[in-house]
Order: structure tokens, then sequence, then C-alpha cells
């Protein structure tokens, strides 16, 4: 009984854990079109701005 209450448990975790993937890869993804390069950024990193 223990076994099939650790992997219910188990599956749980799991499912809400790739729905929280899933989440946070939707929401990269619809961001990709508003992302700005922030000026300070690219200076530091590259000695230049575009």
């Amino acid at each position: 009984m223990e076994d099939a209450a650790m992997d219910t448990r188990a599956k749980t975790v799991i499912a809400s854990f790739l729905a929280l993937l899933a989440v946070l890869g939707l929401t990269a993804y619809a961001s990709l079109n508003h992302a700005e390069a922030n000026a300070a950024m690219t200076t530091a990193l590259f000695g230049t701005q575009n």
C-alpha cells in the first residue's frame, strides 16, 4: 500500500514539475519578441553599443 502511495505522489510531483517547465517555456517563447537588449549590459560585455 505504501508503494502505491509513493508512486502516486512521485507521479504528482513529476507532473507538477513538467507543468511548471511548460509554463516557463511558454512564457519565454511569448517574451521573445518583447525582449530588448540592456544598453549598459551590451557596453559592459562588448565595449560598444549597437
